[in-house]
């Protein structure tokens, strides 16, 4: 690999990763790998799940797709892997003395990047899941002998409520204090509206969560040397470790891929709005960058957390009518619809909820009434009882249109010497929308479907 500031900062440190097994997080640790093979240690906390201890997770993580071309080219270095098993939710992380005191002693670099990403989860969960894991993880950040960086992966629709919202790379202040936040979720009952009020406008309680984070850490964590880095909506990787790889039925995958192959027939969206939508592989480039430029910067002082808005539409815009109508082109080119594609995308919310009902509503109970007849379940109506879920927030991304300031994203790629910004790439003005709306098309066909 070749030497630069950034693959140098790299080298021996031991890393710390949450969320490796979630889509972004092994984007993130392929990168490092691939990229930085001269790390001593990368450490992932996992947790055991359903009956499958974290080894065998970690196992099954090395052995997927995108680890492929390590596997070719440097097999070798999926041995400085380790796992540490724990649970964010628990006391101390759910992690043994010995762990604990092991990356207190030995990790420089965290990358928390493990969050509930479930839109519909009670509030409570969520900030148990979201807000209080990550407070334990700065707990932990705050006790290592050689911390130089922690990176928080928020959302850049944290703060966003209403159409054309202006968000900054800023900590913004809340109606309430963390504390205060804190006291809500435990006290008072998930149907009482002080609750929903709590969330201010935001379109579900995942973007609350991630506010109230960003919040903790300006008023409690500022001395740490943190990086909040906010991408919009993550989509398939552009180009690395593969084109096109996907993982996750998340909420713009599925409705990308279900318009693809006919099953959504409406959707409700304003065409002529920019949507912002911003490729895997690009903000795990950023999250690598970012915490060499935190630690270069030596940005651990009183009050100044760096913010970077991973965001595509200041520089590069696309719009929800470009985003659907382009991307059901490529789909029609591959010819594995399961009814032939022609949704309506529809502004009017009460227009749509009418052509809804009898387009998507209505044929579910009629296929579940004959499957009942017949004894079976097939898989399009498995698929089909996904569409209402993503009705319940979805629409707040694809009706509105909000601004995402970028400037210390676009410095710190200025920033950067030529080889970093061939390696560590993420100028979204790079990126054709029309060639990499085919590559996601094609990812989410061949990645979730499995055609």
């Amino acid at each position: 690999m070749e030497s630069t500031p950034i693959v140098n900062f790299y080298k021996g440190k031991s890393i710390l990763i949450t969320g490796a097994t979630g889509f972004l997080g092994g984007v993130v640790l392929e990168k490092l790998l691939y990229s930085c093979p001269d790390v001593k240690t990368i450490y992932v906390l996992i947790k055991s799940k359903k009956g499958v201890c974290g080894q065998e997770r970690l196992t099954h993580l090395l052995n997927l797709t995108i680890f492929q071309r390590i596997r070719n080219e440097n097999p070798e270095v999926l041995k400085k892997v380790i796992l540490v098993s724990g649970d964010m939710r628990d006391d101390n992380l759910g992690l043994s003395a010995e762990d604990m005191e092991l990356l207190r002693k030995e990790v420089s670099i965290v990358f928390h990047i493990g969050a509930s990403v479930n839109f519909a989860q009670p509030l409570l969960e969520i900030v148990n899941a979201n807000t209080r894991a990550s407070e334990k993880m700065l707990r932990l950040a705050k006790s290592m002998e050689k911390i130089q960086a922690f990176v928080y992966v928020s959302t850049a629709y944290s703060n966003c409520r209403q159409n054309n919202d202006v968000i900054d790379e800023v900590i913004y202040n809340m109606t309430t204090s963390v504390q205060s936040g804190y006291y809500a979720v435990d006290n008072i009952p998930p149907t009482n509206n002080l609750l929903h009020n709590l969330i201010d406008r935001r379109p579900n309680s995942y973007t609350y969560s991630k506010a109230l984070t960003e919040l903790l850490i300006a008023s409690e964590f500022n001395d740490l040397p943190v990086a909040v880095v906010r991408p919009t909506i993550i989509t398939a990787t552009m180009k690395e470790p593969i084109k096109g790889w996907v993982q996750g039925w998340n909420g713009g995958n599925t409705v990308i891929l279900f318009q693809g192959i006919g099953l959504i027939r409406s959707w409700n969206c304003n065409v002529d709005a920019i949507i912002d939508i911003i490729p895997a592989d690009i903000v795990a480039n950023l999250i690598v960058a970012a915490a060499w430029d935190i630690a270069r910067n030596n940005t651990k002082r009183q009050g100044n957390i760096k913010v970077f808005n991973c965001a595509s539409s200041s520089q590069n815009p696309l719009t929800v009518g470009q985003l659907f109508y382009t991307s059901l082109s490529h789909s029609k080119k591959i010819h594995s619809y399961l009814i032939p594609p022609y949704p309506l995308l529809i502004h009017n919310r009460t227009l749509h909820s009418i052509i809804f009902f009898f387009l998507q509503v209505l044929p579910v109970y009629i296929i579940k009434g004959l499957c009942g007849i017949f004894g079976r379940k097939p898989r399009i109506v498995q698929l089909f009882e996904k569409i209402p879920k993503l009705e319940i927030s979805l629409p707040f991304f694809t009706s509105n249109q909000f601004t995402f300031i970028d400037k210390n994203t676009r410095q710190l790629y200025m920033e950067m010497n030529a080889k970093d910004k061939r390696i560590f790439y993420f100028d979204v003005k790079i990126i054709d929308w029309y060639s990499y709306l085919e590559t996601y098309v094609m990812g989410l066909k061949e990645y979730l479907l499995k055609l």
